[in-house]
């Protein structure tokens, strides 16, 4: 009796699995508090208190907040191009 049964399902279990794509997609995900900026520079990390490290398009690390612009890290003697990688608190 046991397998007539499990018989009995397994069209039942194939007609779910072929009607779950052809259900609406599930809404898109909201979130109100977050908005897109444009930088100056190509981001690499963001800290907590929202300044984004990257590289310019002149190969310069850098350093963008919404209060204070864009300030390019300064290089030792003798070098050209720097590249952040990481950001800190401080």
């Amino acid at each position: 009796m046991a397998v007539r049964a499990l018989w009995a399902l397994i069209p039942v279990l194939a007609g779910a699995s072929q009607a779950a794509p052809s259900q609406p997609p599930a809404l898109a995900c909201r979130v109100s508090h977050y908005r897109v900026t444009p930088v100056p520079l190509v981001p690499v990390a963001i800290n907590a208190v929202g300044q984004v490290a990257g590289t310019t398009a002149q190969h310069r690390a850098a350093v963008w907040s919404q209060a204070g612009g864009l300030r390019e890290l300064p290089l030792p003697a003798g070098f050209v191009h720097s590249e952040a990688v990481s950001i800190n608190s401080q």
